[in-house]
Parts: C-alpha cells; structure tokens; sequence
C-alpha cells in the first residue's frame, strides 16, 4: 500500500518545486527615472495606473516580466498575479515565478493562490509578512501528475475568473456613474420636477455661497452636531471585549465606500452587564474614527446579522434627531466633498493611521437639502445603490463559487476529463 497522501494520478510536491521563483532587482531610488522600462513594485500589482517611475538601463531577463508572467508578491501584501501590463522591469520583494516545463501556468497561479492561506499563517515577520523560499521548500501538496489534468482544471476556474472580473468591471463602472450622481445631487439638488438644478456656473442666482462651496439658496449649512441627538459614542476596545463571552463583534472592514456590509465578523466572549450599551440594533448609524485617512470616516447603517452584535472602540455610533433621515446622512458622509472634509479633520497617531474624535465629528459642516427635496434625492440614491447591491452580491456568490471550485478540482476530491485537448499535450 502506497504511504502517498495523493490519490492516483497525484503526487506530493513542494511548491519550489514547481517553478523557478527569481526575484526582482533592486533599484535605487536614484536610478528612477521617466524613460526606459517601468519598475513595477508591490503597488503596481495591484494598480496599474500607479507605474510612475522606470529605468532606462539594461536589465537582466530573470528581472523583466511581460504580459501573462506570473507575479508573486512574498513581503507584506502576498499574493500572486497574471502580469497584464506590458514589459517592465520587476523590483526587488516581487517573484518572477517560471513554472517548471510540467506544469501548467495557469494551473500553478490558481495552486498558489489555494495555498496562500496557509502560506501567510506560517510566513515570518509579526508585522509585516513575508515568504521565505524555505516556506515554499516546506510547503507540500498534491498536485496532478499529468499536465493535461492541470490544464482541464485551470480552464475552468480561470472561466470562473474572467465571470468575476466582468462583474468587478460592472460594479466600478456603476461606482463612477453613482460618485457623479452623488456629487450632483449634494451640490446641486433637484427642482420641484424631480430634475437638476442648473449648474451654478449657468445659473449663479440659484445658490448662496458656503465653506463647502455654492450650494442651493433653499438649503441650510450646519454642524453634523445639530442633526444628532446626543453625543456620539464609541465601542468598546479589544481587551473588555475578550473578557465577554457569546455576542460578535464588527471588524473596521464592515463599513466600506457603500455603506454597511457583514464581513470580518468576530466571536467574542460576552457579559449582559458590560455589553448593554455596545449592542447594535438594526439601523444603527455606525462611523470608522479610525484607519488610514483613505478609510477613516466610512460609514455605514447596521443591518441585523442575526446574532447579538457590538462595535469596537475604533467605531463611534451617531443617533440622528430626525431632521435627516439614516440613509440621507449616510449618502452625504460618503460624498467626495464630505470625505475631503473628514480626513482633513482627522489627527494622526502612529505610522499612518489617524483618528477622528467626537468634537471633530460633530463639527463637520453638512449642506441639509430643503424637506421637500429628500425624499426625492434619497429616492434616486436607494436606486443606484440597489443596482450597486445587485452586482456586489452576484460578486460574492461567484467568489464563493470559484472558492469551493477550488477546493473540489485542487485537491482532487472531484475529477475532471481528461478528454483529447488540442492546446496541451500530456
């Protein structure tokens, strides 16, 4: 009886074994330039449009990727990608990950992308993570032994990819149109007829001048603090919460730049008498106080998860008094101009992040649009949200999908054929 833990046709292997692993090059900061190849780095990666610096001196082949390498990024933020960016020169922290001549690339960048939980769990560095080529040199699975299989299986979850990818482009292109509308609605409002107001550079008499710019004649300007009732009021910090037992507790990646959404829930010890006044409630106004000054101030209205919930001490909770509705004030707060005005407000503390406190908060300036204008406004923000919701929640259930696929196809507890293809030979 074989001691292998792979089923037939699989064999255990490191993933070093699998690629040549060539890491990029490191440039000085003075051999930055604007001519010649551009240097690609962690954030390159994931944002193209960042690649502002190049070299213009000669490179070494293992150092220059072209579309369709893959890319490993092993310090801090690890991941793995299909390099769709042109030629470039690949800087140090990067992988340039040549697959070994019998394995199939995309077969190793969906392997890798499997294996990168545990990879990060057990990846050194208390702070800022990274991957050793001794982690990938004790890192072991099972992988096909035939490269026709790899294929089979990369194809179809690659199908799954290019299904995700489409709906993350809906959804960014719907984000752009829903910013613009935004900014239109809360700067201009709308007429008795449900349309825009004229532009205040075609119609100067329609509007009255503000801190935050020309807003409508009709609307007021006041401080958040006279549209709530009360003072804002934090959660509880991490050392009371690990001393309850039976609620859960929101993590910061529950408010997003759409408001509310149930993710990195934590399960936490609870106590009745020491809780009370951190249990959320559905429709509860929540606001990051704070993160990096991209992400403080984001908010959101608490959706009932289902189980006893509370929010940390790096959330505040804001009762409005009725003048604005939840939903209004929360399309406001998440409006470019009023993000300008948050981060301004919020101080650092240490390395990047940055904090909001309640006097800050409650003296940020809002443009309250006249009674009869709300319902209308809050109207057309719900539809676009709606559409926003739609294409976010078909995201997750193709992230789910691909996610079980995954599982199924990579450890091979469900077989694909191994039909005749053209592309790939065995």
């Amino acid at each position: 009886m074989s001691d292998s833990p792979c089923k037939p046709g699989w064999e255990e292997r490191s993933l070093s074994s699998l690629a040549q692993y060539l890491n990029g090059r490191a440039f000085r900061k003075d051999e930055w330039g604007e001519e010649g190849l551009p240097i690609i780095r962690i954030e390159q990666i994931n944002d193209l449009s960042t690649m502002n610096d190049r070299y213009e001196g000669s490179v070494l082949p293992r150092n220059q990727i072209d579309d369709g390498d893959l890319v490993f990024s092993w310090s801090a933020t690890l991941k793995v990608v299909v390099w769709k960016g042109g030629p470039a020169a690949l800087n140090q922290h990067l992988f340039k990950v040549v697959p070994n001549a019998d394995v199939d690339g995309p077969f190793l960048k969906h392997f890798l992308d499997m294996n990168m939980e545990r990879l990060a769990a057990s990846s050194q560095g208390s702070t800022m993570k990274h991957v050793t080529r001794s982690a990938l040199e004790r890192h072991r699975a099972c992988v096909p032994t035939k490269k026709i299989e790899q294929h089979r299986i990369a194809r179809i979850l690659s199908t799954v990819d290019e299904a995700i990818e489409g709906t993350e482009k809906l959804i960014a292109k719907h984000q752009q149109i829903k910013a613009g509308l935004m900014h239109d609605l809360f700067t201009r409002g709308l007429t008795p007829d449900g349309k825009l107001r004229p532009p205040h550079t075609e119609c100067p008499s329609l509007y009255k001048d503000s801190p935050l710019g020309p807003i409508p004649k009709e609307w007021d300007l006041v401080e958040l603090q006279h549209l709530l009732a009360g003072r804002p009021r934090n959660g509880f910090s991490p050392v009371e919460v690990s001393q309850w037992d039976g609620v859960y507790s929101l993590g910061l990646g529950c408010l997003t730049v759409n408001g509310f959404r149930p993710r990195q829930l934590k399960y936490v010890p609870e106590d009745s008498q020491s809780v009370k006044g951190a249990l959320l409630h559905d429709g509860d106004f929540l606001l990051s106080r704070s993160n990096t000054r991209a992400l403080v101030g984001l908010c959101g209205i608490y959706n009932d998860v289902g189980e006893p919930c509370i929010y940390p001490d790096l959330m505040m909770r804001l009762r409005t008094n009725g003048r604005l509705a939840n939903e209004l004030l929360e399309a406001i707060l998440l409006t470019p101009l009023m993000r300008r005005q948050i981060t301004a407000a919020a101080v650092g503390t240490s390395g990047s992040m940055v904090k909001l406190n309640a006097s800050s908060v409650k003296s940020l300036d809002v443009a309250v649009p006249e009674e009869r204008e709300q319902p209308m406004i809050l109207s057309m923000v719900k539809s676009i949200q709606a559409d926003l919701g739609c294409l976010e929640d078909d995201a997750e259930k193709l992230g789910e999908m691909k996610r079980g696929l995954m599982h199924d196809l990579l450890t091979g507890e469900v077989e694909v054929s191994l039909a005749r293809d053209p592309e790939v030979t065995a």
